[in-house]
Order: structure tokens, then sequence, then C-alpha cells
């Protein structure tokens, strides 16, 4: 929009021709009373005749969805919103020190995970596994039945 705030159609935006961007106005339905407030974020409406163009939420607000178009109020509202300002006093923030203790070795510096085994007892030492594994036998009545239960699947 021409505020530059990306339309949305659950949000209470209008347009209009004359008043600021980020001004906001008081739209009352005269048929129904039903009013609400909306910030103007674009400009236009451009068909003739026509002084304001509401969001989907602003006209579901004041009951003019059906309709699509109605007879309106329009009125500026005063900004008395207070917006929260920062604190100018000075806040104490913590000293951080981020020297590196000169006597740890390039060593203490490597990841767990790159360590040999020896100084990681966490990581198993894989190669010992290997050869157990290469060692165990299978006995032959296993072999013969797995192979004929293969060669009938096919």
């Amino acid at each position: 929009m021409s505020s530059g705030v990306k339309y949305h159609r659950d949000s209470m935006f209008c347009a209009h021709k004359r008043y600021e961007l980020g001004q906001l106005l008081q739209v009352t339905n005269v048929s129904n009373g039903k009013s609400v407030i909306v910030k103007v974020a674009d400009r236009g409406p451009h068909a003739r005749g026509r002084i304001i163009d509401l969001s989907y939420a602003a006209a579901k607000a004041i009951g003019i969805i059906s309709a699509g178009v109605a007879m309106v109020e329009v009125r500026p509202v005063k900004n008395n919103i207070v917006v929260p300002f920062k604190d100018d006093s000075k806040q104490e923030l913590p000293e951080l020190d981020f020297e590196i203790s000169s006597d740890l070795s390039p060593a203490d510096y490597e990841p767990s995970w790159k360590r040999s085994t020896e100084d990681n007892p966490i990581v198993p030492d894989i190669s010992k596994t290997k050869e157990k594994a290469a060692h165990v036998a299978v006995p032959a009545d296993i072999r013969s039945t797995s192979s004929k239960k293969a060669s009938t699947r096919h």
C-alpha cells in the first residue's frame, strides 16, 4: 500500500484521498450505527462518488459486507495513544572477559569427536569390533537354509 505496509484483509486499514497516511479515522455505518476505528494506509478510492475504501475486517465490523457499498460517516480520531519510549538512564552492563588461557595446548581446542579413542572413552573402538566380526563362523545349516529361501523368492 502507499504507506509501505503490506495489506492483510484482517487488519483495520482504509484508503482515503485527503487524510494523511497513518491518520486514525472513525467510520460509522449510518444505517445501523456500528462504528470502527481504522488507519489510513493507502490512497483511494478511485471510483467516482466513493469517499473511503475499507479493509475486509473493517467492513465486516460495521456490517457492510453483503451490501458492498453503504452510507458512512467519517471522522478523524485524535491520537491519544501513549507510545512507550526508551529510558535514557545509563544501565550498567557486566564486563566480559574473553581471554584464552596460555597453558592450553592446541590439542585441547580439538573437538572431542576428532580425538583418538584413547582420549575419549565415549567413542567405541570400531577396529576391534570389525576383527571380531570377521572371525565369526556361521554354521553350515544356517547358510544352506538362507540360500534356499533366497532362491525360492525369485
